[in-house]
């Protein structure tokens, strides 16, 4: 006398399982009704598979919001707060870059998370152990992660996208305290850094001198402007928006550094240029603070193969 599609699905409000009835009289004829009914199957099969469950999205809709959509929505708003200057650029970053690791490891996943509410304690689990034992990182790494997954699940939380926060159960993994994980570089090894990248990319040799020599930190280096120079006077000056201590300053510039950024021409690009752009050459765009640290990482420390301990900063 009627013609459906049924199905079960675990409701969570209920604590069992129930049964979910799609009629299909709006269909016109029987046999019309017998091929949408099929093609209605595959499509809840597929969904079902994937995660979905109509006693929650019928509860809780914007859990159902595509993870990877989500993770969109984050973004846009980590920007926003860079714009509004609610964050600093450097903090963004590195969440950016933990936020794609996540999605990369979700992809890669047998059983990956399609909805946002799948974002649960079992899988902060598995992500933390990944980054711990599959990236062979360190545990101060791990709970940097762990640090940024609760602000994310925060932000989740908050915008309903989750049912209640994953990270809860999860604390800090203790680590033994001991010297800083960094050691000062000899001198025999930054010649070989310095007739290296003298070759390579003497650019970024010039921000490894402004470093070793001037001691102007990474995040005030990466806000430098070919104009802040002065080949007159032999200066250098620093805008206190983007310093630590919030001060102006004006800083000596050694003349082995005014002849590197002579010979490799720093002061034939407009003064309104960032010092260091793209390859590191002046540009209208300026480079992150973390892209020192991953150039010294990719193509300094590992080409010429020194220790992990010799960090950009140990310069």
């Amino acid at each position: 006398s009627e013609c459906y599609v049924s199905f079960s699905a675990f409701d969570p409000v209920r604590g069992c399982m129930r049964m979910k009835k799609i009629m299909l009289g709006h269909v016109k004829g029987k046999k019309n009704q017998k091929i949408h009914g099929e093609h209605l199957v595959k499509r809840l099969a597929e969904k079902l598979m994937n995660g979905w469950n109509p006693w929650i999205e019928a509860e809780s809709p914007k859990e159902y919001t595509p993870f990877e959509d989500a993770c969109a929505k984050y973004s846009e708003y980590l920007f926003k707060l860079v714009r509004e200057g609610g964050m600093r650029e450097e903090t963004i970053v590195g969440y950016l870059s933990k936020l794609k690791i996540l999605k990369e490891w979700n992809r890669e996943r047998e059983i990956g998370m399609t909805y946002s509410y799948q974002f649960n304690t079992k899988v902060v689990g598995e992500f933390l152990d990944y980054v711990l034992i599959d990236r062979n990182t360190t545990l101060l790494t791990r709970n940097h992660y762990l640090a940024w997954l609760k602000v994310f699940s925060k932000y989740l939380l908050e915008r309903q996208y989750i049912p209640s926060d994953p990270t809860q159960s999860f604390s800090n993994t203790r680590i033994k305290k001991g010297r800083k994980d960094r050691d000062i570089i000899p001198d025999r090894i930054l010649k070989q850094i310095h007739q290296h990248l003298m070759v390579n990319q003497p650019y970024f040799l010039l921000a490894c001198q402004i470093l070793h020599y001037m001691f102007v930190r990474p995040r005030e280096m990466s806000f430098l402007k070919v104009g802040d120079f002065s080949v007159e006077k032999k200066t250098l000056s620093l805008d206190g928006n983007h310093t630590k201590n919030h001060n102006d300053a004006v800083i000596t510039v050694p003349d082995h550094i005014i002849k590197l950024m002579i010979e490799i021409g720093i002061f034939d690009y407009p003064n309104s240029y960032y010092l260091f752009g793209n390859d590191f050459m002046p540009g209208a765009k300026r480079r992150s603070e973390k892209a020192f640290r991953d150039y010294w990482v990719k193509y300094v420390r590992k080409e010429l193969g020194f220790s992990d301990r010799y960090k950009f900063y140990s310069l």
